[in-house]
């Protein structure tokens, strides 16, 4: 959704807007969360399977990286986008995430002043 709204005319970016904010709210949830849960123990406690999860750098990726590319025409949504990442800043729980989070702010601007 969030893709699609900032490709259009004006009234579109008001949905695009509004995807990131939903967004943001997600990342927030999730920037405090532990993420790598991949681990499952049998009932003798000892562990028996180990699969990969998404790191806070895929979260940020998948909830980013489109828009970004495709809201770059759009004011409105790309100062929403920094305003989002400066926001999850606070939200995260280590300063490797709060690194990464820096890095896509990076990106972004980097964008903008193309």
């Amino acid at each position: 959704m969030g893709c699609r709204s900032t490709a259009g005319a004006p009234p579109m970016e008001a949905g695009g807007v509004q995807a990131i904010d939903q967004i943001e709210d997600l990342l927030r949830r999730l920037a405090r969360s532990e993420l790598d849960a991949g681990y499952r123990f049998g009932s003798d406690g000892k562990l028996r399977l180990v699969f990969p999860m998404p790191t806070w750098e895929d979260y940020l990726t998948l909830a980013f990286d489109e828009i970004r590319q495709s809201g770059t025409a759009s004011v409105q949504i790309m100062r929403r986008f920094r305003s989002a990442l400066i926001g999850l800043i606070d939200s995260v729980s280590t300063p490797e995430r709060a690194e990464t989070v820096c890095r896509h702010i990076e990106h972004l601007d980097a964008g903008i002043d193309n």
